[in-house]
């Protein structure tokens, strides 16, 4: 009877040690289950979302350039080629003037910012702008 009695209590501490460690592995999953803020491109922006859902943050982002090239020709003689000015007083002025037509870029603004919501209650948009023509109207 006592060999049954060792066996039962044998057999009772290794039903409740493996029950302490299902606990511990369910612990474990509960945390590595536990959701995680999401990164998406929404909008064609990327955002920030709270892992609940009730709050997030986007960045915004607006840029404007102009930019030109002019491909022509070379200047021919001056008999047909009628791509002259008379604008300017340097010598040179006067073959070149009709043929600069200004290459660049121009670099008009930028707003850069973030927007987003903090618990579905409250909305907020922080945009700063970079550039512009102050005083055009």
């Amino acid at each position: 009877m006592i060999g049954t009695e060792r066996h039962l209590i044998n057999a009772l501490r290794a039903q409740q040690g493996a029950s302490e460690s299902l606990a511990q592995a369910a612990a474990q999953s509960k945390l590595g289950s536990q959701e995680q803020p999401k990164l998406s491109l929404a909008g064609s922006r990327p955002t920030i979302t709270s892992a609940d859902g009730r709050s997030s943050i986007a960045l915004r982002a607006l840029v404007q350039l102009d930019a030109t090239h002019y491909d022509q020709q070379a200047a021919g003689p001056l008999a047909s080629d009628f791509r002259r000015g008379s604008v300017g007083v340097t010598s040179a002025r006067e073959t070149e003037a009709a043929r600069d037509l200004s290459d660049g870029a121009y670099f008009r603004r930028a707003r850069i910012g973030v927007e987003g919501v903090i618990n579905r209650v409250f909305g907020y948009r922080f945009i700063t702008e970079f550039g512009g023509a102050a005083g055009k109207s």
